[in-house]
């Protein structure tokens, strides 16, 4: 493969004698639709699906709050079962499909009235129960630290795969 010199080509034609990819309406690497005009190595469409489109290494839930024990109202969600108020301010995400691990990291935000509130794990749990490779349990406070409950919650969550 040449690079254009002088402006006798573009990049775009330049990168396209490298490798076309074709795509299914899923978004996914259509099974043989890699091709190389170059010795450069040629894209497994597996791989390329099991990394970028398939990844079971994320999830990710928005869902509003309740003000008394019961399951939530999920707006939107990835790899997120359910999600249940047990208390003020308390509530059990349930992963639809286990991780390979408890080690997964997470973060969240919530919003009450308008205002930011913050999402943390569960205090009446310890390190080692707060999340499993089934369930994480969070709580949201106000910025005095009190549990309180909110209209909106959104947690995100990254690890490894079953």
């Amino acid at each position: 493969m040449t690079w254009p010199a002088n402006g006798s080509e573009n990049w775009n034609d330049a990168m396209k004698a490298h490798v076309e990819v074709s795509l299914a309406a899923d978004g996914k690497v259509k099974d043989g639709a890699v091709f190389s005009t170059s010795a450069a190595p040629v894209v497994d469409a597996g791989v390329a699906n099991k990394k970028y489109v398939d990844d079971t290494g994320n999830r990710w839930v928005k869902f509003l709050g309740r003000t008394s024990n019961g399951a939530c109202t999920i707006r939107a969600n990835s790899g997120v079962a359910s999600v249940t108020r047990t208390g003020t301010g308390k509530y059990t995400l349930v992963f639809t499909t286990a991780w390979g691990d408890d080690d997964y990291v997470w973060n969240g935000n919530a919003l009450k009235n308008g205002s930011s509130a913050f999402v943390e794990g569960d205090n009446a749990k310890d390190e080692s129960t707060v999340q499993t490779t089934t369930t994480l349990y969070i709580e949201t406070t106000s910025a005095g630290g009190g549990q309180v409950d909110v209209d909106c919650v959104w947690v995100s969550a990254v690890g490894n795969s079953a």
